[in-house]
């Protein structure tokens, strides 16, 4: 599951330095980095099928506000994170979702899509600019989050 503004970008930076982090809400649904996380998937998979999944967002619901549910709805950041990571699962089959995600990925400026994405523009408005551009860095960590024991860490 690719939530990358701004829940994956932090998993990332906190496990890539040895800290561990404990998901509140979901369980089990953090990639950072595509290589990294790629690569440790298909470790992990082996020559079974991998799933990677563009998490969304809620309506309603941002890191201003206390509301608990919204409708979903997509948002181009996790596309894009999804398309990272698909693009560097090379020489898997792959499915026309995950080919389209890739896509979009290698057409896309990154930095300018997560400025302008409404996810980008809720967390400058709130001065959280710098996590915007942490988060469109590409391939800079190799850390791949895994879940043990309820805790994200390091794979």
């Amino acid at each position: 599951m690719v939530d990358v503004l701004p829940f994956s970008t932090t998993v990332d930076l906190v496990t890539s330095r040895g800290g561990r982090v404990r998901p509140l809400h979901w369980q089990g649904d953090a990639a950072p980095r595509p290589a990294a996380v790629a690569a440790a998937a298909d470790r992990i998979a082996g020559p079974e099928p991998i799933g990677v999944i563009p998490a969304g967002e809620r309506w309603g619901i941002t890191i201003t506000t206390a509301a608990q549910s919204g409708s979903l709805r997509p948002c181009v950041e996790d596309l894009l994170g999804a398309g990272a990571i698909a693009a560097a699962l090379s020489g898997r089959s792959a499915s026309p979702e995950a080919l389209l995600a890739a896509t979009a990925y290698h057409g896309t400026d990154i930095r300018r899509a997560l400025r302008g994405c409404s996810s980008g523009r809720e967390l400058i408005a709130a001065g959280h600019q710098r996590d915007v551009e942490l988060a469109a860095e590409v391939d800079v960590s190799p850390t791949a989050p895994i879940l043990v024991d309820d805790l994200l860490e390091a794979a």
